[in-house]
């Protein structure tokens, strides 16, 4: 009994961390693979550039592609504001 319940701890402690490792993943990069392995589609968005998405396209064949990220957000940059000088 007591082994059944170790499996099972095991089990969930490998899918809890297999989801915190991918949706982390989701937010890294500007770049998505997308990327067909066997009957199912992976998307991996840990690329900050196009090029480096490009070159693990080619690893993983005519299928794949690289897409903008939906889930990544841009630094934003406060406008400056024009400083303006005096008049006496």
């Amino acid at each position: 009994m007591w082994v059944r319940a170790v499996v099972v701890f095991f089990l969930l402690l490998g899918a809890a961390l297999g989801l915190t490792t991918s949706a982390a993943d989701a937010y890294n990069g500007g770049w998505c693979l997308n990327a067909r392995a066997g009957f199912a589609v992976q998307e991996i968005c840990r690329f900050a550039t196009f090029e480096a998405c490009d070159r693990e396209r080619r690893l993983w064949g005519t299928t794949s592609f690289c897409v903008q990220s939906h889930y990544w957000v841009p630094a934003f940059e406060q406008p400056r504001r024009k400083i303006r000088k005096r008049r006496r």
